[in-house]
């Protein structure tokens, strides 16, 4: 629900409604709370309790820096390694990205898209390099999520994907 928008930033998030909204106990909200707050999507504030967690222009452009460069760093290495097969299943989830992309159907788009990113990565072979990506996994699917609710912005995004793909297959590491 933060990634997609639903709460917004600067949200409250009351224990109890969510619990009931969610069907769960108080002990595992408050452990996922913890959960999100290490991610930086909730901030946790001692006798104020939590809320959602700002995401300011000069963050998502931090974020990018960071992920792109650790993503580039994976699309090398796994470009040296990766199996045809593996190739094959990237190359299945993007074009199920694409109808999902092509229907407006956000959410399933915004799934695949987040596991053709983890599979790139972890093609790369490197565990320091995918332990670093998932500690900022979720800022940057939210982060992601926000622009590309623009048609446009959205597009352009499976452009980039298609020339990932197409970089991946001739095992460009580089492009």
């Amino acid at each position: 629900m933060i990634i997609t928008g639903e709460l917004p930033a600067g949200q409250k998030l009351r224990e109890q409604e969510i619990c009931e909204q969610l069907g769960v106990s108080r002990t595992p909200l408050r452990e996922a709370l913890r959960t999100l707050a290490a991610q930086g999507l909730v901030r946790l504030t001692q006798n104020r309790g939590a809320e959602v967690a700002s995401l300011t222009l000069d963050d998502i452009l931090g974020l990018y820096e960071v992920v792109s460069t650790l993503e580039a760093l994976a699309a090398r290495l796994a470009c040296k390694t990766i199996s045809d097969e593996a190739v094959a299943e990237i190359g299945m989830l993007h074009y199920r990205m694409m109808r999902h992309q092509a229907r407006a159907e956000q959410l399933e788009y915004f799934a695949l898209n987040q596991q053709i990113h983890r599979a790139l990565v972890e093609a790369s072979r490197n565990a320091a390099l995918l332990e670093a990506w998932e500690g900022l996994s979720a800022r940057i699917e939210r982060a992601k999520y926000l622009p590309n609710l623009q048609p446009t912005r959205w597009k352009a995004a499976m452009q980039e994907h298609d020339a990932m793909l197409a970089a991946l297959v001739s095992r460009d590491g580089e492009g």
